[in-house]
């Protein structure tokens, strides 16, 4: 993947988790955007262009307001973004939430607290299902 188009959507009210998710994604070449509200996101969403443009989707679940399982539903809901991989990156880490996120449409779960090598092997997945090799990530 030409590091020049890999784009990030981060939503965590957290914000040191978003501060350490945001750089070490901007260390691989990703443009990264981040919010700490559900409410950002969607209203984000309601802009054609913004929506479609970016390469992954990292979302919290435990949120004041608008959660990341209701971003999640949204932005599943958008026939232009549904193919854009998602990573639900939270400390909620019951059964049912897994289940839930993975029906929804969520393509990588990964529990909180996480390493850069485990957020590293997520971004791999979602962005290479088919095998293809991608640059390798270099942070550690």
């Amino acid at each position: 993947m030409d590091k020049k188009s890999k784009k990030a959507l981060i939503l965590d009210d957290n914000d040191s988790v978003r501060s350490v998710l945001e750089a070490l994604l901007i260390r691989e070449g990703f443009e990264v955007t981040a919010f700490s509200g559900g409410d950002q996101v969607l209203e984000l969403l309601k802009d054609e262009k913004s929506r479609s443009e970016f390469s992954v989707i990292l979302l919290d679940i435990l949120m004041p307001g608008t959660n990341g399982m209701d971003v999640l539903k949204a932005v599943k809901a958008q026939e232009d973004m549904a193919e854009i991989p998602v990573i639900m990156v939270t400390t909620k880490d019951l059964g049912e939430d897994l289940m839930d996120a993975y029906q929804i449409g969520a393509d990588y779960y990964l529990p909180k607290p996480f390493t850069p090598k485990q957020l590293r092997y997520g971004l791999q997945m979602v962005l290479n299902p088919n095998g293809v090799e991608v640059e390798p990530f270099t942070f550690e």
